[in-house]
């Protein structure tokens, strides 16, 4: 369902900028079609594979952050623009699911993925914390709780996000890992993406935007500086950065990856950042 959340996010933007009421409509119906389908106890049982390999068990029907967090980003958007009880019920869903389950009070950690009934697994899963999704959905979850007026919820989600960030730093090589794939035996995934990179530099930059704290603009400026260090291939000819590489964000691994240009999380957090920065 992610595509098609990425496709009402555009539609709702669309009907922003040119008053074409009927294309939010539209993003509403998808929005409503794809929680059905999340909805379903069957749903996406291959889950497992994306973040344990392709030897990880079925999980059919499980509770995902992934998907908590494209609902969430998808609602926040389209309620700044028009109040709507049914989206309002989504958003209410998202916020809870991840306050209430899945975050693991035991390690102070987001778990990526819950049975259908929102419990947790008692097997392999119950350690895995995909801290890529986890920095990410919490700035989305901060831009839920401005939306909210809601201080106390923002500073919660703004404590959990400095706390994740700080569990992915490599103090090695700089800047943070994915996939922390078993939290007791502190097995990671160690390749570096680019999203990964910029969900820090977006969720720094907001906290920094409303609360001006010294951890956030200083963490900004060292993803920043790491970022643009290691991803640009300016270097190398080309206008584009690397999506992704390895530990430490070599050339040379990114050179024997799939070619293509990532089309999404680079000139979203471009945009957002650009934003932050203007209104401050």
């Amino acid at each position: 369902i992610y595509g098609d959340l990425f496709i009402a996010e555009g539609m709702a933007e669309f009907s922003k900028a040119s008053g074409d009421t009927p294309y939010w409509d539209q993003a509403k119906q998808i929005l409503l079609k794809c929680v059905r389908l999340y909805d379903r106890p069957d749903y996406r049982p291959t889950i497992g594979q994306t973040y344990l390999g392709p030897s990880a068990r079925p999980f059919p029907g499980a509770r995902i952050q992934g998907v908590w967090m494209t609902l969430i980003r998808t609602a926040t958007q389209m309620l700044q623009m028009r109040s709507d009880k049914e989206i309002e019920a989504v958003a209410d869903r998202c916020v809870d699911a991840i306050v209430n389950y899945h975050f693991n009070k035991d390690f102070d950690l987001i778990n990526e993925l819950l049975n259908h009934d929102l419990s947790r697994p008692d097997n392999e899963y119950a350690s895995l914390v995909y801290t890529g999704h986890c920095i990410e959905n919490l700035w989305m979850l901060m831009q839920e709780a401005i939306r909210r007026r809601d201080e106390n919820l923002f500073d919660k989600f703004a404590a959990w996000f400095k706390r994740h960030v700080e569990v992915a730093w490599d103090d090695v090589y700089g800047g943070v890992f994915r996939n922390l794939q078993d939290v007791q035996k502190n097995v990671w995934l160690v390749d570096k993406v680019l999203w990964a990179q910029e969900e820090v530099l977006i969720g720094s930059m907001l906290v920094a935007e409303r609360r001006g704290y010294e951890w956030a603009i200083t963490l900004f400026q060292k993803t920043n500086e790491y970022v643009r260090a290691k991803y640009p291939l300016k270097r190398y000819g080309s206008p584009l950065w690397m999506y992704a590489s390895d530990r430490q964000a070599s050339y040379k691994a990114f050179s024997e990856m799939p070619k293509r240009v990532e089309n999404f999380h680079h000139p979203r957090h471009l945009m957002l950042n650009l934003l932050s920065l203007e209104r401050m």
